[in-house]
């Protein structure tokens, strides 16, 4: 068989056909799980900036070429038809070769039979509403003309995930706008359509500030905030902070995801998501990284600031994070959910109450009952 000679005739000999070109056992293509019928398989919404799983199947070890094209052929008008009456599915006057099995052997079927990629499509490159089609060619020497054709995937780019580079500096904040994204996040009763990102592991609403040592009082009485690590981190020696929009939820959602940020001098790295979404529910995760900080005390959780509600300075029904790890709550109209680590000299807001970071590998979940109260689990 000359895989050649086949892939110059899959694109020249062209007879129009009626008939649309259906998935078999010798070559079935599935984009983000989707196979038909009907075929081809049309509008598959493909999020940009989101994995998602392409999967060929066909006989072991056979090599195939995947080609792209901007449309498929309307259905009203049918596919080519070529060799084996088989039939191609893609606009002709745009087909490429995207998969290239005729020239290396990294595109060929395992010895299963199968052939599993996750595909992302870059937003730097296809915009929003933009469509695009695949079709395949796999090698079957039970077919008398050498190959067989999958059925045709046309897809749409829909909104998915946007990256934005967070900040990088020591002791800074990087202002998010949600208006280009068309969505806005509400946080205590009150509905923000930008945020603050801050070097020193928190999100801060209204206004920021640089501060790198982390108090009761201040998370208490400055800005609304959601602090999933703030103590004196330096993004500037090492590690990442990025923030993504996702908007192929329906929530959708802002994660602010700090990776292997190290304390300022010789403290840890820290690992840690903060999610909040459009419906205004909130994830802290710490992962297995996020060990505690022996170097600068450090403070989790979420605060409606203002001293709102306050009582003797501090809000009514403040919580301490450890004391629910088991057993969920629901707080009550502004309560602040929140704990302060660090080194042995750091202190919870209660007195003389040594507090070890007991966070690690876990996560907890706001999720909003009304607006002011959540509803506060871990995981």
């Amino acid at each position: 068989m000359n895989l050649k000679l086949i892939a110059i005739l899959v694109v020249t000999l062209a007879v129009t056909g009626f008939a649309q070109q259906p998935n078999s056992p010798a070559a079935t293509q599935a984009l983000l799980g989707l196979a038909g019928p009907p075929f081809p398989i049309e509008n598959v919404p493909v999020p940009s900036g989101v994995p998602v799983p392409f999967t060929l199947t066909g006989l072991p070890n056979a090599p195939f070429v995947t080609y792209a094209a901007n449309s498929l052929r309307p259905a009203s008008i049918g596919g080519f038809i070529v060799a084996g009456n088989m039939r191609i599915d893609l606009d002709a006057q745009s087909i490429t070769p995207m998969w290239d099995g005729v020239n290396t052997s990294a595109y060929r079927l395992d010895g299963s039979g199968n052939f599993v990629v996750v595909v992302t499509p870059d937003p730097n490159v296809v915009s929003i509403g933009q469509g695009a089609a695949l079709q395949t060619m796999l090698a079957d020497p039970t077919n008398p003309v050498g190959y067989t054709l999958t059925a045709a995937h046309g897809f749409d780019i829909s909104p998915g995930v946007t990256i934005i580079p967070g900040p990088t500096g020591d002791d800074t904040c990087s202002t998010v706008s949600l208006a280009p994204f068309n969505f806005t996040v509400p946080f205590y009763g009150q509905t923000y359509s930008s945020l603050n990102v801050c070097s020193n592991g928190f999100i801060a609403f209204n206004t920021t500030t640089t501060d790198f040592t982390s108090t009761p009082g201040e998370f208490l009485s400055q800005m609304p905030r959601i602090a999933g690590m703030w103590c004196d981190l330096a993004p500037n020696t090492g590690g990442s902070i990025s923030i993504e929009i996702d908007e192929s939820l329906v929530f959708q959602q802002v994660r602010v995801k700090f990776v292997a940020v190290p304390e300022f001098g010789t403290g840890p790295s820290h690992t840690f998501d903060m999610n909040i979404d459009a419906a205004g529910s909130i994830d802290i995760i710490n992962s297995a990284f996020n060990a505690q900080p022996p170097t600068f005390t450090a403070l989790q959780g979420i605060t409606p600031g203002g001293n709102i509600a306050s009582n003797s300075g501090l809000p009514i029904g403040t919580h301490d994070l450890s004391s629910f790890l088991t057993v969920p709550i629901t707080t009550s109209m502004n309560d602040a959910v929140f704990e302060w680590f660090g080194t042995s000299n750091a202190q919870f807001w209660t007195p003389a109450s040594p507090n070890p970071f007991d966070l690690t590998g876990r996560t907890l979940s706001y999720t909003v009952v009304s607006p002011g109260v959540f509803f506060v689990a871990a995981q």
